[in-house]
């Protein structure tokens, strides 16, 4: 049960932060459609798909290496991975830096020393958040997210609106507020303490790299489950196809808004419990990964009637195709998130390596599919080959975590859930808004029964807690 509160706790934490800043992209959906074209928000879409390519190839996810390592470590010797993570990232951004130049040129990309100050700056955050993580600093990790966030809001609404910027509006303001977000996480950790040469440690250097190197090649195999279908859509159909992809895409991220705070948090409480016994371990994967399920599902069924009643609301009418790509995208964000909570347990394992090899046979599925698909369905092509892609990987890991934990998986109720899932999708399709209102109420209904021993322990504990101060 404690182990429950703090992970619940560490949740809302994140939800607050770094996912709020994350999932911003989607709330200013109504702005973006307003005051860009299919076509402009399609070619801002595709660049920000080949700079998070290169980003993934180039920045090895040091960031996640570093704080897997500082749980290490205690005191002092803390210092050495972040001082270690630090110099890898310099030597990253240099190279970065090269690429990205020659890269752009030859692509064409328009508001090339934008798209790298932004990619610089993001990444720089990723790293002190990820530190800050490390060092538990949760109430200053959320008010520089909600800070950064709000310097992003305004500072679209303000250069869109008023000024009537074109797309280089997007990324001076995501500039603005990464750039806050970093600077206050850097003064509270007090970097500038912490990366010193007297904290290299070679040895420790090797072995970072080594538990990187893995990671770096599964993000570059991840970018092929997501931005080469943005490519892939720009270049065979057009822009304004992407730009309609786009739209469809952001609403996976009220999805996400739940699960990364849910990863970041069993990220932690995972780290923390490496010491226990195999037995420990099996009881709680097992648990997390029923749960997860069904809280992922419980949250596909409740959004897809939401989405329908406010989507003619929220976005503006030149895009309203993308309201049918919507479903399948979702879905292909449920596989994409479990594999995800799998990937967590595999790195505690420290069996990185497989995770490249899971990847690529996912990213192998969804190209497969996408280019067979593409030209007689078109967009939709992309949803259908990507949630292919995330659903071979989720089920090679299973069998690859199966081989280290037992893991007991509830199949019953994953099917019970995929049924309701589908019929969700078929009222989405066909139903009237009455129709899916009514649905909307009865899954908020299911939502409180599967979850009230959850809720009422939760509170009782509470109460407790509030008689005892």
């Amino acid at each position: 049960m404690k182990d429950l509160i703090r992970f619940i706790k560490s949740t809302g934490i994140y939800l607050l932060g770094n996912v709020l800043s994350k999932s911003l992209s989607f709330f200013l959906l109504p702005l973006y459609t307003s005051y860009l074209s299919p076509n402009d928000y399609g070619t801002y879409d595709l660049s920000i798909a080949y700079n998070t390519f290169l980003i993934s190839i180039l920045f090895l996810d040091i960031w996640e290496g570093t704080m897997r390592f500082m749980f290490d470590f205690s005191g002092k010797d803390r210092n050495k991975p972040i001082t270690i993570g630090i110099l890898m990232f310099s030597i990253s951004t240099g190279i970065y830096a090269i690429v990205l130049l020659i890269f752009g040129k030859i692509a064409g990309l328009q508001f090339l020393g934008l798209l790298f100050i932004m990619g610089l700056i993001n990444n720089f955050q990723q790293v002190v958040g990820y530190i800050a993580r490390g060092f538990g600093k949760n109430s200053a990790f959320v008010m520089c997210g909600l800070i950064g966030s709000l310097v992003t809001l305004l500072s679209n609404i303000i250069l869109l609106s008023v000024f009537k910027m074109d797309y280089s509006a997007l990324y001076i303001s995501s500039i603005l507020g990464l750039g806050i977000n970093a600077l206050g996480l850097t003064i509270v950790i007090r970097l500038w303490e912490r990366v010193k040469v007297k904290f290299f440690d070679s040895t420790l250097f090797h072995e970072m790299l080594r538990y990187s190197l893995p990671l770096c090649l599964n993000s570059g195999a991840w970018w092929f489950l997501n931005g080469f279908n943005r490519v892939m859509i720009s270049q065979t159909l057009s822009s304004a196809d992407n730009g309609m992809y786009a739209v469809a895409t952001r609403f996976s991220s009220m999805l996400m808004l739940i699960t990364t705070g849910f990863q970041m948090a069993w990220q932690e409480l995972s780290y923390s419990k490496v010491d226990a016994s195999n037995e420990e371990k099996v009881k709680l994967y097992s648990r997390a990964l029923n749960e997860y399920s069904k809280f992922l599902y419980l949250g596909l069924i409740a959004l897809l009637p939401v989405i329908k009643i406010i989507f003619p609301y929220f976005i503006d009418e030149k895009y309203a195709t993308a309201l049918t790509i919507v479903p399948i995208a979702l879905y292909g964000t449920f596989f994409s998130s479990l594999t995800s909570f799998l990937a967590s347990i595999i790195n505690i394992l420290k069996k990185n390596q497989f995770i490249f090899i899971t990847t690529l046979m996912s990213a192998l599925t969804n190209v497969f599919v996408l280019i067979i698909l593409i030209k007689p369905l078109g967009v939709q092509a992309a949803t259908i080959s990507l949630c292919a892609g995330y659903a071979v990987s989720f089920v090679a890991r299973i069998k690859l975590v199966k081989k280290f934990v037992k893991l007991e998986i509830n199949l019953k109720q994953f099917l019970i859930y995929t049924l309701l899932f589908t019929i969700t999708v078929i009222i989405f399709n066909f139903g009237s808004l009455l129709i899916n209102i009514l649905e909307l109420i009865g899954i908020l209904v299911v939502f409180f029964m599967s979850y009230r021993t959850e809720i009422i322990k939760i509170l009782s504990v509470k109460q407790k807690k509030t008689k005892n101060d």
